[in-house]
């Protein structure tokens, strides 16, 4: 009898050609089913010589095995399922590589291994630098085939018997067994210059670099999920020292969780009155005018000290206090500022501004309230940007920074020479001031081509009408080089350090004497008596 389904097979009836295969199976009659899933064929179910009260199969036989059939095919695209199921879940889709799931598994059972013999197991986590501007530039689809691209770099990098995996969106770690430490950091520099090497992507050369943690099994940890842990805060230690790589050691956890607990306490040091503002003079190198000051926040902490701004700000963004903290520091400068012209002193004041500042299209409406509320002319308020921030996206930020500028309040480029910009991108932003970052001028004086790069940003700044400010003016060699190349102000410990009020007060009478004030401008100004 045929089916659609089964076939059943009897000796009795058969053509001679079957009886010999039956013969051959030892078999007198046989069912046999074919395992279909929609057009594929899954396996194969066959019966053989009835058991029983009856001496053959009956239909009801065939029928039944059909439904055997038809539940051995779901079991086993049950089972299918499942193992795709978990292949995704250790496995990321994108570059198929192992997730992080999938590498706290292999760490496991590879420390225990390690543990039995000599060597020990290397942990190295990769962190693509600037992979947002990738995706930004050039769009997700082409920030994706980085990411697969930096994936099979690793793997071949990598030795034998590593595991490379994907733990996170930009981020990329190696699990390796190795002889020792020293190895260890050869292992983690090689992949980090693998990585670091250009990429043809939508038909350009993208040139990619990495930041690199690294810890070791049994030194660092005993099981997966502290080593981890531990080269999560050795990478972290990297980007903060501006290192490519970073070996874990304890004495960074004790860094990691200060920065946790200034996370944690950062709102209440601001109603306590721990955030305090000093103020840092800027002189005309010509005319020896004081031309303001500029405002920098410090974290007076009961504990730690003075905390400098590099500690806490970057923390204050990631937490959504950056607005909090940048509506306190120009309170409490406007505040000042109204201080001295009740004195009838004009000290404009320079506040810094984060990236998120310039994305809050309330915070030119903020401005306006408390230049209102303070009685502060706009004039007397400047604004300083990082170029970094402000040429990350300066289409999404050139509102806020035209209505800024429509106050009347002036704009600066801070760290002027370290961005991605160029003078005449700076063109279409609303900006008076470039301030030259003073790693140039720390070295101009011994490095020629630092020397050149700083005479090269005051002309073409000039070129384009914009004051040009120097920071970290130290010696007089520095002053001196930079006012022989027409520099505008200087701001620096050889004018003054950042100073409170009554110590700025104290200087202000010490160093500076009031020159006559301008018709229909409050407020006379100073200028500096020596040095």
């Amino acid at each position: 009898m045929d089916s659609r389904a089964g076939l059943r097979l009897d000796r009795r009836k058969a053509s001679e050609t079957v009886q010999a295969l039956l013969q051959e199976r030892q078999a007198h009659e046989i069912i046999g089913i074919p395992l279909r899933s929609g057009i594929k064929v899954r396996g194969y179910l066959e019966l053989q010589d009835r058991q029983g009260d009856m001496t053959s199969f009956s239909a009801d036989d065939l029928q039944l095995v059909e439904n055997l059939g038809a539940h051995l095919t779901a079991a086993i695209e049950n089972q299918d399922l499942v193992a795709r199921l978990r292949h995704a879940a250790y496995h990321d889709l994108l570059t198929g590589l192992p997730t992080r799931a999938r590498l706290g598994q292999h760490l496991e059972a590879a420390i225990e291994e390690a543990s039995a013999g000599d060597g020990v197991v290397a942990l190295v986590q990769l962190d693509l630098d600037r992979f947002k501007e990738v995706n930004d530039s050039l769009g997700h689809t082409w920030g994706d085939e980085l990411l697969v691209l930096v994936g099979q770099r690793l793997s071949r990098s990598s030795p034998e018997g590593a595991m490379v995996a994907r733990v996170g969106a930009d981020e990329f770690a190696v699990a390796a067994r190795v002889p020792g430490a020293s190895e260890a950091a050869e292992l983690a520099a090689e992949l980090c210059e693998a990585v670091s090497t250009s990429y043809p992507l939508a038909g350009l050369t993208i040139d990619a670099s990495a930041t690199v943690g690294v810890a070791l099994a049994p030194d660092h940890g005993n099981d997966g999920p502290t080593m981890m842990r531990r080269v999560d805060v050795a990478l972290s230690n990297a980007k903060n020292v501006g290192r490519r790589v970073s070996m874990y050691d304890p004495s960074m956890e004790q860094e990691s969780l200060q920065r946790l607990r200034l996370v944690t306490e950062l709102r209440t040091a601001l109603a306590a009155g721990q955030i305090v503002v000093r103020y840092q003079p800027k002189i005309n190198l010509r005319s020896r005018e004081l031309v303001g000051v500029e405002a920098l926040v410090r974290w007076l902490h009961p504990d730690y000290g003075e905390v400098a701004p590099d500690r806490f700000v970057p923390l204050a963004e990631v937490t959504g206090l950056i607005g909090i903290l940048t509506d306190h520091v120009l309170r409490a400068s406007l505040a000042q500022c109204r201080q001295w012209l009740d004195r009838d002193l004009r000290i404009p004041v320079a506040v810094n501004l984060s990236a998120r500042s310039l994305s809050d299209a309330e915070f030119p409406d903020r401005v306006a309230g408390m230049l209102r509320e303070y009685d502060v002319p706009a004039d007397l308020l400047s604004f300083e940007l990082t170029e970094s921030s402000v040429m990350t996206d300066p289409d999404r930020m050139q509102p806020v920074l035209l209505r800024l500028h429509d106050l009347g309040t002036g704009l600066s480029i801070d760290d002027f020479g370290t961005g991605y910009s160029s003078l005449s991108q700076l063109r279409r932003l609303p900006v008076d001031e470039v301030k030259i970052d003073k790693e140039f001028v720390f070295t101009m004086g011994t490095d020629l081509g630092d020397l050149a790069i700083v005479r090269a940003i005051i002309e073409l700044a000039h070129s384009l009408g914009l004051r040009v400010v120097a920071e970290g003016v130290e010696d007089e060699l520095a002053r001196d080089l930079l006012a022989g190349n027409d520099c505008d102000v200087i701001q620096g410990y050889l004018v003054s350090r950042a100073l409170d009020p009554d110590r700025l007060d104290a200087w202000l009478s010490a160093r500076t004497a009031i020159r006559p004030g301008q018709p229909g401008v409050k407020g006379r100004r100073l200028h500096l008596l020596t040095g």
